[in-house]
């Protein structure tokens, strides 16, 4: 399954995982089972649902018992809903969002975290985790037998995937990596392990916003991998301050170009007396472009990412990006239409 088969983001929010689960009915499969890897929140939804029957406990509950208190996380819990987490929660950092680099506090979407989100933690409560990750369990606690923990971060054998379960495993420059991240709208997490180093990294952040995901926050990790393992931090890399002066540029441009078509709407009229039906056509549709482009942008970052996000996520995520989209599919909008209205009356 994945999310072309069950756009979880865009389904009605459940407040229970027993609720997730039965709201699968609706979901169909997108390959046949064992032959494609697909990442799918829901999967662990249903395996929170799994623990919650089998031990009769809720699964935040569960989590608390039988991994938080044994590593003595004292710091952590689990919630099923953002409501929960902030009910709980009395110390949890604001939470920030970004547009043209620009960090603003914001509040966090509302909504269901289930078995795939929902662990509210600290850096040294992670640190404990990470511990757990190298050596099955944490000073004189054992959770997982040595076989079980390296079965956890081996790889399907028979498929093409880099995902073992619930880690990236990798290997770069040689080197054995253990990486998974967590995202919600005004957070993200990066936790890695290097196996045969013995060292563990989490970084918490209080922010979220695909450029950062995508271009700055990756050099930290790596940058931190660097210095623990050769003594030295990479130099240079991507500034966040290009990306917002960039974005703004281009918004600041294709907004004038509208408005300017908008003002040159006469001069355009006259011009349809003599223009081909064909290309007539073309720059009354050509208005229409961004608006389309709009409306798609689900549809067409499931298509190059695998998951699909309703608009309030894609917003938060790139909010830069998703104004200077509105902006123009806006103003070409109102041109277009205006374009149409004078074509029709010509004719």
């Amino acid at each position: 399954m994945s999310d072309r088969g069950f756009p979880e983001s865009l389904q009605p929010q459940p407040t229970t995982n027993a609720e997730r689960v039965n709201s699968l009915h609706k979901a169909h499969p997108v390959a046949a089972p064992g032959t494609e890897f697909h990442y799918f929140n829901p999967n662990y939804d249903v395996l929170a649902r799994v623990v919650e029957v089998v031990s009769g406990q809720p699964f935040s509950d569960y989590l608390r018992l039988h991994i938080f208190a044994p590593l003595q996380m004292s710091q952590t819990f689990h919630a099923t809903t953002m409501a929960e987490a902030q009910q709980q929660a009395k110390g949890l950092a604001s939470g920030h969002l970004m547009a043209f680099a620009i960090p603003f506090a914001y509040p966090e979407l509302s909504g269901y975290l289930g078995g795939s989100a929902g662990i509210i933690s600290t850096a040294e409560d992670m640190a404990k985790y990470l511990i757990l990750q190298n050596h099955a369990g944490h000073e004189k606690t054992q959770l997982l037998t040595p076989s079980s923990m390296s079965l956890m971060h081996t790889l399907p054998q028979q498929l093409d995937s880099s995902y073992a379960m619930g880690w990236f495993a990798t290997t770069e420059n040689g080197r054995q990596v253990l990486q998974h991240n967590g995202i919600l709208s005004t957070f993200y997490t990066d936790t890695v392990v290097l196996p045969n180093e013995k060292y563990g990294i989490a970084l918490l952040y209080n922010i979220s916003a695909l450029p950062l995901i995508a271009f700055a926050l990756p050099q930290i990790k790596t940058g931190l991998i660097q210095l623990l393992t050769y003594g030295t931090f990479p130099s240079g890399g991507f500034s966040i301050n290009f990306w917002g002066i960039s974005v703004a540029i281009v918004t600041v441009i294709g907004v004038a170009f509208a408005i300017r078509s908008l003002l040159h709407l006469s001069q355009w009229r006259r011009k349809t007396h003599t223009m081909p039906k064909w290309q007539l056509i073309l720059s009354i549709g050509w208005m229409f472009f961004p608006a389309i482009v709009l409306l798609a942008m689900p549809w067409l970052l499931g298509m190059v990412s695998d998951r699909i996000f309703g608009y309030d996520k894609l917003f938060r995520a790139m909010l830069d990006v998703m104004l200077w989209l509105s902006f123009c599919a806006e103003l070409g909008f109102i041109n277009g239409t205006m374009r149409f209205l004078y074509s029709s009356k010509q004719e």
